[in-house]
């Protein structure tokens, strides 16, 4: 339920913080801005990030039924006409033709177009932050719910049937073979890479043996993205229990090569050295694969 009120907010504040028109001529007008400026796929977007944030604290989660739910219930279709009311009982049709005549400007097409894309960030930057925030809050155990106490320990999944071995058994990455695809680098002993069965997303694993603080190995991974990626930032942050033992989750997104991408990691540090498993994707692929990247992080052992 905390999820879900969660939702709710943010999309009511996303259609609250768009300006937005109607009625009679103002229901023309409004429906007309709320075209240009694409509020519909605002509110998508924002609804995708959330049921992929709610799914990858519960691997249970069905997420299509989530998603029906959503749409039923606070979906563009289910809230319409009453936003169009809305804007039509706060805009003259002075202030609405105006802003409609900018949204047509170069400046105003440039605004509508990337608003979508800001709106989605900033919810998984809010719903990131939040979760920080309550990982962080000392609860007690009873004021804590059952996803509470769940939510942040993750287990190998079932469909997960072959295990990759580095040497040393020190650890070990379960994952389906039907999904996921090993490629040794010969040029890096410490380096293993997997594909995905669709080619467009990766993993990569690696393990080395000198021990540092998991605070130093973050520094560490902060600046190597940052060397790949300048732009580079981190989007969500959390200590996470996998299989019985403490890591650090972080997402990451930036660019490399033209090319906007989001980055999904675990990062062990102990005594048997740090362990990196780090995934990613094209942003534009990020929401359809980022279920089978949860389900490849999950599958990692650490024998220690």
């Amino acid at each position: 339920m905390k999820n879900l009120k969660l939702v709710i907010f943010v999309v009511a504040c996303l259609i609250f913080s768009i300006p937005v028109f109607a009625q009679d001529k103002k229901s023309e007008l409004a429906s007309e801005y709320l075209k240009l400026t694409k509020t519909e796929e605002s509110i998508n977007k924002t609804i995708d990030t959330f049921v992929n944030q709610i799914a990858s604290q519960n691997p249970q989660t069905d997420k299509e039924k989530l998603r029906i739910f959503y749409d039923k219930s606070i979906g563009w279709e289910a809230i319409k006409n009453q936003t169009i009311k809305l804007v039509a009982n706060t805009y003259t049709e002075e202030e609405l033709t105006a802003i409609i005549s900018f949204c047509k400007t170069k400046y105003g097409i440039a605004f509508t177009e990337k608003s979508p894309t800001i709106s989605a960030e900033l919810s998984e930057l809010v719903a990131g932050n939040l979760n920080k925030a309550m990982m962080a809050e000392k609860f007690s155990e009873s004021d804590k719910s059952p996803m509470d106490k769940n939510s942040s320990s993750r287990q190998k999944p079932k469909k997960s049937s072959i295990v990759f071995k580095p040497k040393g058994d020190r650890f070990s990455v379960w994952y389906d073979p039907s999904v996921w695809h090993p490629k040794k680098e010969s040029s890096d002993p410490d380096r293993t890479t997997f594909t995905h069965k669709d080619g467009d997303v990766g993993v990569i694993v690696i393990a080395e043996r000198v021990e540092m603080t998991i605070e130093a190995l973050k520094k560490v991974a902060l600046d190597n993205a940052t060397e790949a990626s300048p732009d580079i930032k981190v989007t969500f942050e959390e200590t996470r229990t996998v299989n019985g033992k403490n890591v650090l989750c972080m997402k990451m997104q930036g660019t490399v090569g033209n090319i906007k991408c989001n980055y999904y990691g675990y990062y062990y540090a102990g005594k048997v050295g740090v362990i990196q498993v780090i995934a990613y994707a094209p942003s534009n692929l990020y929401t359809e694969y980022e279920s089978d990247m949860i389900d490849f992080l999950d599958g990692l052992v650490i024998n220690e």
